[in-house]
C-alpha cells in the first residue's frame, strides 16, 4: 500500500504545480511554463522544508480564499444565454479512458490525511472522520459545480473555453486567486504527507536504505525522506504537461486503492486477530472496491 501511495502523492504535487502554472500563464502569458512550474516547485519545497506546521498554518487563510472563489463562481453566470463557439474550433471529444484519467486526481487529495497519521493525536478516530467529511464536502462541491456548468454554458463551449468559470463568475479575479491558492496548497499538502509516509515505512525497514531515510532533523521533521520525495516529485515534473502527469497520478492512486481494498478484504476473510478496525464495514464493501479499482486501473492505464 505504502509504495504506490508515496509515488502517487509525489506525482500529485507535480500535478498541482502544472495546474498552478497554467493559471499563472493566464495572468502572465509571456512567462515560460517551465520557469513558472519549477519556481513554484522551489517555493513549495522551501515551505515544506521549513516545517509541516508552518505549511499547514499557511493553508488556513488560503482555504478561506478558495471558499470565497467557489462562492463567486456559483453566484455568477445564471440566466446568461449560452454562447455557441465556432464549429471549427471545437476539439474532438476524448474517450472515457482519457477523461477518467484526467478527472480522477480531483478526488485523490482525500488520502493526504493518511500520510499525516503520525502527526495526529488520535489517528484511528481522526482519519476516518476526516476522510469521510472531506469526501462529502468534495462531492457536494463537484456536483453543484457540474450543475452550474450545465446551466451557464453549452457542452461545446465547455470544450473550447478553459476559463469559463473565470469569465462567468461574479468576480473573476477571485477565482484566479482561488485556483492559484488551491493548487499551491494541494502541492504543499502532498509534499508534506509523502515524506512522512516514506519515513514510516523506513522505520519498519520495508524500503531500501530504511535506516538512513528514517533519521529526522532537530525539530523531528523527516528531512531525508523529504529530500527523496522532492527528487521523485521533481522527476515527475519532466512528464511535460498536466494531462500527462494526470494519467500517472490516476494509475498509482487506483493501484493504492486496489491494494487497500484487497488487504482489508483478505484480513476480514481470514478473521485475523490483529485486524481490529474502529470503523467496521460489511465484507462486500472492500470486494466492490477491488472490482471497481481493477476496472478503474484498466480504464485509466491498460498497460
Amino acid at each position: 500500500i505504502g509504495i504506490p501511495l508515496f509515488i502517487a502523492q509525489c506525482a500529485s504535487a507535480a500535478l498541482y504545480l502544472f495546474a498552478f502554472g497554467e493559471v499563472w500563464l493566464h495572468l502572465f502569458p509571456g512567462h515560460p511554463i517551465a520557469v513558472v512550474v519549477f519556481s513554484a516547485f522551489a517555493a513549495v519545497s522551501g515551505l515544506t522544508m521549513r516545517s509541516a506546521s508552518v505549511a499547514f498554518k499557511v493553508q488556513a487563510p488560503l482555504l478561506v480564499l478558495v471558499a470565497v472563489a467557489i462562492g463567486s463562481v456559483w453566484t455568477g453566470g445564471w440566466g446568461a444565454p449560452p454562447e455557441l463557439p465556432d464549429p471549427g474550433a471545437i476539439p474532438d471529444r476524448v474517450s472515457l479512458r482519457e477523461a477518467f484519467a484526467v478527472f480522477f486526481p480531483a478526488a485523490t487529495g482525500l488520502m493526504v490525511g493518511v500520510g499525516m497519521s503520525g502527526s495526529l493525536r488520535d489517528p484511528k478516530t481522526s482519519i476516518p472522520k476526516g476522510i469521510l467529511t472531506a469526501w462529502g464536502v468534495s462531492l457536494a462541491v463537484y456536483l453543484i459545480s457540474a450543475v452550474w456548468c450545465h446551466s451557464v454554458a453549452s457542452p461545446d463551449q465547455l470544450l473550447v473555453d478553459k476559463t469559463i468559470m473565470i469569465r462567468k463568475a461574479s468576480v473573476g479575479t477571485l477565482v484566479l486567486v482561488g485556483v492559484l491558492c488551491s493548487t499551491f496548497m494541494a502541492a504543499a499538502s502532498n509534499l508534506v504527507a509523502a515524506p512522512r509516509l516514506l519515513a514510516a515505512m523506513a522505520e519498519k525497514r520495508v524500503v531500501p536504505y530504511g535506516g538512513w531515510i528514517a533519521e529526522t532533523g532537530e525539530n523531528g521533521e523527516p528531512r531525508r525522506a523529504l529530500w527523496v520525495a522532492m527528487v521523485v516529485s521533481g522527476v515527475c515534473l519532466f512528464s511535460g504537461s498536466l494531462d500527462q502527469i494526470a494519467q500517472i497520478v490516476t494509475a498509482f492512486f487506483v493501484l493504492t486503492y486496489l491494494a487497500i481494498n484487497l488487504v482489508v478484504f483478505l484480513e476480514q476473510r481470514l478473521a485475523m486477530i490483529s485486524f481490529r478496525p474502529t470503523l467496521r464495514i460489511h465484507r462486500l464493501v472492500p470486494l466492490v472496491g477491488v472490482v471497481a479499482s481493477v476496472l478503474g486501473l484498466f480504464v485509466s492505464s491498460p498497460t
